[in-house]
């Protein structure tokens, strides 16, 4: 099965995300959670998962940080998050690597595109 962790500081969206999501249609298990970019970075690293779902401002340490970080040591797919649908946020995600670029509010059938791309990504 393939392991995500979700890092979005609103608690609405993270839980959103978590409980209406059909991971098993995707055969992706949610290992983990956090509400910032420092609790993120610390997550990833002790859980080590194929996917990262995050959101880009964050406090302590924004999402597209938080993967930069990551990716120096681990391999990781990730998927952005975002309300803001400046082309600057999503040309650094796309650099460093981000499957898809999510602009809130996005459907579901967008987000289950980014999850069959990052699974595809992963395998």
């Amino acid at each position: 099965m393939i392991r995500a962790i979700v890092v979005e500081d609103e608690k609405n969206i993270r839980q959103g995300l978590i409980l209406t999501t059909p991971w098993s249609d995707f055969d992706i298990e949610v290992i983990g959670e956090a509400s910032n970019g420092k609790e993120g970075l610390e997550l990833a690293r002790r859980l080590n998962p194929d996917i990262v779902i995050t959101d880009v401002r964050m406090p302590l340490l924004d999402g597209l940080s938080m993967i930069e970080e990551i990716t120096e040591t681990q391999d990781i797919v990730p998927i952005v998050l975002s309300g803001f649908s400046e082309f600057e946020y999503a040309k650094k995600a796309l650099q460093l690597g981000a499957i898809d670029y999510l602009v809130k509010p996005f459907t579901d059938e967008e987000l289950h595109g980014a999850l069959s791309n990052a699974k595809s990504q992963v395998e």
